[in-house]
Formats: structure tokens, C-alpha cells, sequence
């Protein structure tokens, strides 16, 4: 007996940020106009959160890459994003999760959710040291036709984990 994977379904992880987002737009809209190009977060509690949605329409005449097996396809991708950030002094942390969700048209096998989630905690010791730490989980995948071997290109997409840790001291 296989046991069940229990992680959390993606598609209710994007309804819940994009949730978030619509509801947090009254108090963007009611906050003082930013500064072109910075965002305006919302406060919440001691953080500010930075919800973000973007979608995208895109169109592929030739998904599985090869010449000899052509499939055209009209791609939807919505990628909600949300940042808490905190601040104490000169010094700031934040967390960012994402999610990627790809639907193709008449091509199932070919959608795909992506997620990420990075961590970052930034110290400043004086005006001229300070110490910063990144922490990265990403869950991805590879484009049907991108990954050399596939056969006739309609195998399901590989999909792939990363983790990272880094810092920098100056």
C-alpha cells in the first residue's frame, strides 16, 4: 500500500494569495500614493505584507519542439506572489512564497504548477558591515519538449526540486 502524498494542493494555496490580494486593495487604495516603481506593502501586525498577482496569455505553435510531432497550444499563467517583510532598526527580514500555474489549452499533460518559497534575513552592524542570509526551496518543471529523450514529446513535463542557502558578509 503506497502512501498518499499529504502536501498542499497548489490551486488552494493561489486561491488563498489571490484572496489576500483582492482583499488587501482597499488599503492600498487608501494608503499615500508610492513613489512610481516601489510597491506599497499593507501593514499587518509588526509586518508589511506585498501581495502580487501577475497573469499572462501566451501562445506556443510548436510545444513538444520537434518538427515531425507540431502541437500549438494557447497558455494561461497565473503566478500570485506574497511578501511579509519586517524591519527592527536598520535591520530587515522577509519571506516571499510564489506560485507559477500554467494551463494549456487541449494539452493537459503539459500544465504545470511551480512554487517557491525564499527567506531572507539582512543585518546591518554599522554603515560599513552587515550580514546577509538567503534560504531557497523551488519546486519546478521542465517544458515538454526541452528535455532531450522523451520520445515523441508527449511524456508528462520533469519536474524538479531546488534548495539553496547563501550569505554575504561585507
Amino acid at each position: 500500500m503506497m502512501k498518499k502524498n499529504t502536501r498542499l494542493d497548489p490551486k488552494l494555496i493561489s486561491a488563498a494569495i489571490a484572496s489576500l490580494f483582492a482583499l488587501s486593495l482597499p488599503a492600498i487604495a487608501q494608503d499615500k500614493p508610492a513613489e512610481f516603481g516601489k510597491p506599497t506593502g499593507v501593514p499587518w501586525g509588526p509586518v508589511t505584507v506585498y501581495p502580487e498577482a501577475d497573469l499572462t496569455f501566451k501562445s506556443n505553435d510548436n510545444i513538444y519542439s520537434r518538427p515531425s510531432n507540431t502541437k500549438s497550444a494557447n497558455i494561461t499563467v497565473l503566478a500570485p506572489k506574497v511578501k511579509l517583510e519586517a524591519k527592527t532598526g536598520p535591520h530587515t527580514f522577509d519571506a516571499t512564497y510564489r506560485v507559477e500555474h500554467g494551463s494549456y489549452s487541449g494539452v493537459s499533460s503539459a500544465n504545470y504548477t511551480d512554487q517557491g518559497l525564499t527567506g531572507n534575513a539582512m543585518w546591518v552592524f554599522s554603515g560599513r558591515s552587515g550580514l546577509k542570509l538567503t534560504a531557497e526551496y523551488l519546486q519546478g518543471h521542465d517544458d515538454q519538449g526541452s528535455t532531450p529523450g522523451t520520445g515523441a514529446g508527449h511524456a508528462n513535463p520533469d519536474k524538479w526540486h531546488q534548495t539553496s542557502l547563501s550569505g554575504t558578509a561585507g
